[in-house]
């Protein structure tokens, strides 16, 4: 007699709308429904909820406003991950099948796959570089001489340096393209900070809210989405994504 397969999480979808929705919703769509698809072919449970920006004064907050409104939706569901995706993020076909198998292990609470955006950040020397088409993630910095605190993984343009395993720990992620167990939205809200001396987004609050709760934030490096910011960001994207396989392929 075989054993049952284990039963799988179910996942439910959360999806920020920004300003350039409708202008890439058709291709939005069609990336997302294949990831849906491929999870759903192999006994999975998929619900998903779309927010758009409009509740708030400023961008930050209509931001935030709307990731806690999914999140709420999300919490009313008895779905067991939080899947976090903003419009303009196309999703590899098997990015929720291989993150909710990374979010299976122990310590895995928030598992973000890769794509990119414009950021600033400061080098190992402490010195201040322009935006940036860079990861959306960071590591931690030891040296408290650096500000911000983080260090932007792009930092020596050397992708493969940052990359020593399949999935690795990581400090805070963005919140385009990222898993979440319930655990950590059950106790944590989205957030920003905004003072004259520190400004920390939403995605990088809830990472650090996290951390202190004993949760961990990890990355899944063979996932990479396209992150369709804007004409440049999408030439870039495109340029950086190519030049990544071709380097992986040569091994």
């Amino acid at each position: 007699m075989t054993e049952p397969k284990p039963k799988l999480p179910k996942v439910f979808i959360g999806i920020l709308a920004g300003k350039k929705h409708d202008r890439f919703a058709t291709l939005f769509n069609k990336h997302l429904d294949e990831a849906i698809k491929a999870y759903v072919q192999i006994g999975g449970v998929v619900g998903k909820a779309v927010c758009k920006e409009n509740i708030g004064d400023t961008m930050i907050d209509r931001i935030v406003n709307g990731r806690n409104i999914l999140r709420d939706a999300f919490l009313q569901t008895d779905c067991d991950l939080y899947f976090s995706v903003d419009s303009d993020v196309l999703l590899p076909k098997m990015s929720i099948v291989s993150l909710v198998g990374d979010c299976m292990a122990d310590g895995c609470d928030i598992v973000s796959g890769i794509y990119f955006g414009m950021l600033k950040y400061e080098n190992e020397k402490g010195i201040k570089r322009a935006i940036e088409f860079c990861p959306v993630m960071f590591f931690k910095i030891d040296d408290k001489k650096q500000k911000p605190h983080m260090r932007n993984c792009r930092g020596s343009f050397n992708l493969h340096e940052y990359f020593p395993s399949r999935v690795f720990q990581i400090h805070s992620c963005g919140a385009g393209f990222v898993m979440i167990k319930r655990k950590v939205l059950e106790t944590i809200k989205w957030r920003h900070t905004h003072t004259k001396k520190l400004a920390i987004g939403e995605d990088i609050s809830l990472c650090v809210d996290a951390q202190k709760k004993g949760m961990k934030v990890w990355c899944d490096s063979y996932l990479w989405a396209l992150h369709l910011k804007d004409d440049k960001a999408l030439k870039e994207n495109r340029k950086e994504v190519v030049e990544f396989n071709l380097e992986k392929k040569k091994k």
